[in-house]
C-alpha cells in the first residue's frame, strides 16, 4: 500500500515505526517496513504459536535479484500506538531470533524483552541522556520538544513525590 494512500495519522504512525526500527538497531534485518491493507494467511502450522502471525509479514532480502528484506505490517494495527508497537518489537525479536514461529522459543524470549527493555529506558531516558541524533528524530516526529525538556524527566519526578511523601511522614509523626 503506497504511503499516499494512507491517512495523514497512519502515514505519522508509519514514520514512527521507522524510527523504532531504527532506535532499536533493526534496519538491516528488517529492511523497509510497508503497511497492507491484506496480508497472505500464514503458510505455516508452525505459525499458529507465533500471536501476531497474521498481524505481519516478513519478505527475507533476495539479494540474487537485489531484493531488501521487507516487514509489511497491517493496517489495521495503525490504529492505537501501543499496539503498532508492540506487533513491531514482536517482529523486530522474531526476525533477529531467526524464528518466526513460536512465542515461546528461548531465543525469541531474549531479545523481545531486551527489545522492550531498550524502547522503555529511551521512554525514560533523562534529556542529558539522548544524543543529540535521538533528539532530533524525536523532534521530527512529535515537533519542537521545547517544553519537554523544560520539565524534569519522569524518573527525577518520581523521585521527588517520593521524597516528599516521605517529609508528610515524618512530619505527621512528629504531631
Amino acid at each position: 500500500m503506497s504511503a499516499g494512500n494512507l491517512s495523514a495519522r497512519e502515514r505519522t504512525m508509519l514514520k514512527f515505526g521507522d524510527e523504532l526500527i531504527d532506535l532499536l538497531r533493526a534496519r538491516d534485518e528488517v529492511g523497509a517496513l510497508a503497511i497492507a491493507s491484506a496480508l497472505p494467511a500464514p503458510n505455516s502450522a508452525a505459525l499458529r504459536r507465533n500471536r501476531y502471525a497474521s498481524a505481519y509479514t516478513f519478505v527475507e532480502a533476495d539479494k540474487a535479484h537485489g531484493k531488501p528484506a521487507q516487514l509489511l505490517v497491517h493496517l489495521r494495527r495503525l490504529r492505537h500506538v501501543g499496539e503498532f508497537s508492540v506487533v513491531l518489537i514482536h517482529a523486530i525479536a522474531h526476525i533477529k531470533s531467526g524464528d518466526l514461529t513460536n512465542d515461546a522459543a528461548r531465543s525469541f524470549g531474549k531479545i523481545f524483552f531486551s527489545l522492550c527493555s531498550q524502547v522503555a529506558a529511551t521512554c525514560f531516558a533523562p534529556e542529558e541522556a539522548r544524543s543529540a541524533k535521538e533528539d532530533q528524530s524525536l523532534s521530527d516526529m512529535f515537533g519542537d520538544l521545547g517544553a519537554f525538556k523544560a520539565q524534569p524527566d519522569l524518573m527525577t519526578k518520581i523521585a521527588d513525590v517520593e521524597e516528599e511523601e516521605e517529609e508528610d511522614e515524618v512530619d505527621s509523626g512528629d504531631i
